[in-house]
């Protein structure tokens, strides 16, 4: 590349943005272009290799942070980079911090703000390099890095160091496929996607080697993005893998998951159901979600690692009148997973957008572990369980007042025997929480006689004086040997 900053300014996406600082900066040479959405600093230093590069950014992983954005000016200017331009104001960060806008100034480095939000980054990054000026769809911007490299790749000593590079600064895999669909390069990840599945999405999405701008195409749950790339006269197709939408929604970053949501055009209504699951990544699991997608019409998003898979389910036109049918869906999908002694599967069904996508993330994130102790016989929690285990935790770590209310409801247990308190409330925490107050469960969770549970449930009711069943009882009565559970794992 071999443009200004100030040539940059000059074209039609730029035409609603304003310089607020660096003007003597504007015919810096741009000689490539990068997204930077980090959460730290430091990372301005994976990009030292190069210089004078144009950096586009909403600050999102650091939006009230005036202080890092200022030092991140600070070190893109010691780079010698050739500018910032900011994206998504009033929708990621509302306003910039005047000492943001000075150290750009101090530092003479090119402040830019687009104020229109209809662009995203790779409609400016598009548009800068020249390529698909027409496009009007956009595109995943980790699309518009592998292009910037390849663009570039006259600085790297062959096409394979330098896609290499983008998929290693991306975090994504990349497969290289010729005119027929045979494998030429790959960077490797640890999806477990096939080529040849990916290959057979691809022709169904009726991919011919002509389109110019990215094609998403959902393969098992994995979302991926297809693209033509002409290199040495010869023309082939490019595929990604991208996670990026799922970890910003894991990491509670809604500014990002909605920046990435606008290219992989998932609408609120779409999203049904989100989860985290522990042990599951085996080959009859993934049978399970293959066979759902297939039979149900319902679209997996996940990423798996270690043994631990996140994942959101979406169905496309998905009819209001059928959201309790498609919900009582992913409710069996879950029971369908339990099928591993170790697996644990928690999720939150009926989701409000990507707001509560982001929420019920971190809803599970903070119950979990947690939920996993205090229901120790479950193996599919939905976010009635972990409702009760939040209170819980709310609870435990709040006012005592609050606490001592509910462990007050089992006082009496402590005018009998430490042997028979042991007993009495070990059989009321399991009846109560484990066997859905079924005596016969009770009994066999606990490996003693039917009427030995009955008898225990009368001595319970005796010495509390209710009927612990009440429909005013139990409530409390739940909450009260909860704590009692929770009391064990708090330190």
């Amino acid at each position: 590349m071999n443009k200004t900053v100030k040539e940059c300014m000059d074209l039609d996406v730029f035409k609603n943005a304003r310089l607020l600082a660096g003007a003597k900066g504007v015919e810096n040479v741009v000689t490539g272009l990068s997204v930077l959405d980090m959460v730290k600093e430091d990372d301005v230093k994976r990009f030292n290799s190069e210089k004078g590069l144009l950096f586009f950014t909403g600050f999102l992983g650091v939006l009230e942070n005036e202080r890092v954005q200022c030092r991140l000016i600070q070190k893109l200017a010691e780079g010698g980079h050739s500018g910032l331009v900011i994206m998504y104001m009033g929708r990621g960060i509302k306003e910039l911090d005047t000492s943001v806008i000075r150290s750009a100034e101090s530092a003479n480095l090119p402040l830019i703000v687009v104020d229109d939000n209809k662009l995203n980054y790779s409609h400016m990054i598009n548009a800068i390099t020249g390529d698909d000026k027409k496009n009007k769809e956009g595109e995943n911007h980790l699309i518009s890095e592998v292009v910037k490299t390849l663009l570039d790749f006259d600085k790297h000593s062959d096409f394979e160091s330098a896609i290499k590079e983008a998929a290693v600064a991306n975090d994504f895999q990349v497969i290289l496929l010729g005119a027929n669909f045979n494998p030429i390069f790959t960077v490797e990840t640890r999806k477990r996607e096939t080529i040849q599945e990916a290959v057979k999405k691809a022709r169904e999405n009726r991919l011919d080697g002509k389109q110019r701008s990215s094609v998403f195409v959902s393969v098992n749950g994995i979302d991926t993005y297809w693209r033509t790339v002409r290199i040495e006269e010869t023309s082939y197709y490019m595929f990604l893998v991208d996670t990026e939408l799922i970890r910003a929604l894991v990491r509670g970053n809604k500014p990002l998951a909605y920046s990435l949501n606008e290219e992989a055009k998932i609408k609120p209504s779409e999203i049904l159901s989100v989860f985290f699951a522990k042990d599951i990544s085996s080959e009859s699991c993934e049978d399970i979600f293959l066979r759902f997608e297939k039979e149900e019409g319902f679209s997996l998003h996940r990423i798996s690692d270690n043994g631990e898979t996140y994942g959101m389910i979406t169905r496309v036109n998905a009819n209001l009148d059928k959201v309790g049918e498609f919900k009582q869906k992913c409710s069996e999908l879950y029971e369908s997973l339990k099928g591993n002694k170790s697996a644990r599967i928690f999720h939150i069904t009926g989701i409000d957008g990507i707001d509560g996508v982001a929420d019920a993330y971190k809803e599970i994130e903070e119950s979990w572990s947690f939920a996993q102790n205090i229901f120790p016989y479950k193996r599919v929690f939905t976010k009635y369980e972990m409702a009760l285990v939040s209170n819980c935790i709310d609870i435990e770590v709040g006012e005592g007042k609050i606490k001592k209310n509910y462990i007050d409801l089992l006082a009496p247990f402590a005018l009998i025997s430490s042997k028979k308190r042991e007993q009495l409330l070990g059989t009321l925490e399991t009846f109560v929480l484990d066997s859905g107050m079924n005596a016969a469960k009770t009994s066999e969770l606990i490996g003693i006689h039917i009427n030995t549970v009955k008898y225990r449930l009368r001595k319970i009711n005796a010495l509390l004086g209710v009927e612990i069943t009440g429909n005013r009882v139990i409530p409390g009565l739940t909450i009260a040997v909860a704590l009692k559970r929770l009391e064990k794992l708090m330190p």
